[in-house]
């Protein structure tokens, strides 16, 4: 009985590291979330000023035109390759969550078939006692 009593505090222990593991994940995502959005619009501000300057050096309509559609195709680049960083962030946390489930679940597991094992033991003994009760 000691021995199920030790499978599962050892179980419920590695729950409990897998979710100290998870949550430093999902902390660390959340918090390169942050850094990538603080990056991408302090980068924005600094374009921004520098090709409202390079706008203003235009010499006619027609180069401020051709200056203009210049600039947007940069701001897209960069946009896709914001957004897929941030989506290698998002499967990177969800691929650790995915992982940490696994092994609970798996961990949870354990403590049941220990606790069912422990349960049939139980019940033999006590068709073993009640039998010896009836011989008697």
């Amino acid at each position: 009985m000691n021995n199920i009593s030790e499978k599962i505090s050892t179980a419920n222990r590695e729950g409990i590291q897998m979710l100290e593991d998870l949550a430093k994940n999902v902390y660390g995502g959340f918090e390169e979330m942050v850094w990538l959005n603080l990056a991408a619009s302090k980068a924005s501000v600094v374009e921004s000023c520098r090709r409202a300057q390079t706008l203003l050096s235009a010499k006619g309509a027609q180069e401020w035109l051709t200056m203009q559609i210049e600039m947007l195709r940069l701001p897209t680049e960069d946009y896709a390759a914001h957004t897929q960083r941030m989506f290698d962030v998002v499967f990177g946390v969800h691929s650790e969550f995915a992982k940490c489930m696994d092994t609970m679940l798996a961990s949870f597991n354990k403590a049941v078939n220990a606790g069912q094992i422990g349960i049939d033991a139980s019940r033999k003994s006590v068709k073993k006692i009640i039998e010896v009760e009836k011989i008697n």
